[in-house]
């Protein structure tokens, strides 16, 4: 699903971990690093799987390897992004 568009995925996390790191230094507060610390891992650890699995780098798929039953297939990657999106959507409405 979506094989073409990996290539462009792959260009786009990089662009994202590059700018997170950027602006990681700059966080206005220990919430909004986490959330940066959260999102920039997330995106990481699914670009590794992107650059270092077959078929060759930026065409590789990442591995969902945690299944659980009633829910959808993912890894630790996609739960620190999602993890840490619901953290800035708190730490918004909070403002």
């Amino acid at each position: 699903m979506g094989t073409s568009l990996t290539p462009f995925i792959t260009a786009f996390a990089c662009a994202v971990v590059v700018a997170i790191t950027w602006f990681a230094g700059r966080a206005a507060s220990a919430g909004w690093a986490l959330v940066l610390g959260l999102v920039g891992g997330g995106a990481a650890g699914n670009l590794v799987d992107r650059l270092a699995r077959p078929p060759g780098p930026g065409r590789g798929a990442v591995v969902d390897f945690v299944d659980v039953a009633w829910f959808a297939a993912f890894n630790l990657a996609d739960a620190a992004l999602t993890i840490g999106v619901a953290v800035a959507f708190v730490l918004s409405w909070r403002g």
